[in-house]
C-alpha cells in the first residue's frame, strides 16, 4: 500500500486554474501574482484561451514543496 503523501506522476499531472493557485498562496491579488511571474519568483502561467490561464501542476507543487530551491533552479539568464 502507498503511503497518502507519496506522489505519482498521475497526481502531478494537468493545470491548475488560475482560482486554485490563487487559493493554494493563499490568496495573493492578481496582479502580485503576475509580478511574481514577470520577476521569476513563481511559474508561468500558460494562456490556454483568449480569456483562460493556468499553471502546469507539477511546476506550482515543485514551487510550493521549496519556494526558494525552485527560484533558485529557475533563474534561466539572471547575475
Amino acid at each position: 500500500m502507498q503511503a497518502e503523501n507519496d506522489s505519482t506522476p498521475l497526481e502531478r499531472a494537468g493545470f491548475l486554474s488560475q482560482k486554485t493557485v490563487l487559493d493554494l498562496l493563499d490568496n495573493p491579488s492578481r496582479a502580485v501574482l503576475r509580478n511574481w511571474e514577470r520577476t521569476g519568483r513563481f511559474p508561468k502561467r500558460l494562456q490556454l484561451g483568449e480569456r483562460r490561464v493556468a499553471w502546469r501542476k507539477a511546476e506550482v507543487l515543485d514551487y510550493l514543496e521549496d519556494p526558494e530551491g525552485w527560484r533558485e533552479r529557475h533563474r534561466e539568464g539572471r547575475t
